[in-house]
């Protein structure tokens, strides 16, 4: 059973954006379970990786998208995204340098992460969007 859940309330109303979240959400839950099954350092380090390399990916293209929308907290949301790289490097030194991770402690930072984010960050894209009868390409 997954450990952080998809929700429509979390839909910015953009393809592609909330497919990536979606995928964010699937290797979060890829890493709490590797946790859950006490699989070894290395299987975990390598989920890990995974999410920072998607993270990345998926925080370069949206800002890609709210450049393209003319979204005018651009610079404030990239530095939520810099934070939250941040955190998730941070963590991955953590592991990598033995740290013991406490599960409770592992989930309520991948959910307020990726379900916080989305609420109160990414959601105001939407709001930008509703604001200024903006259509979107590859509207959900």
């Amino acid at each position: 059973m997954p450990n952080i859940v998809w929700s429509d309330t979390l839909s910015i109303g953009k393809t592609e954006i909330d497919a990536e979240h979606k995928q964010l959400i699937r290797i979060a839950n890829s890493l709490l379970r590797a946790m859950q099954e006490g699989r070894n350092k290395n299987d975990f380090a390598k989920i890990l990786h995974e999410l920072r390399e998607y993270t990345v990916f998926h925080f370069n293209n949206e800002e890609e998208y709210m450049r393209s929308i003319g979204y005018p907290d651009l610079n404030k949301h990239m530095e939520e995204h810099n934070i939250l790289k941040r955190r998730v490097k941070d963590f991955q030194h953590s592991v990598f340098i033995g740290e013991n991770v406490e599960f409770g402690l592992l989930r309520e930072m991948l959910k307020d992460w990726l379900v916080g984010h989305i609420l109160s960050c990414d959601l105001l894209i939407k709001e930008y969007l509703a604001s200024k009868d903006v259509k979107q390409e590859g509207q959900a």
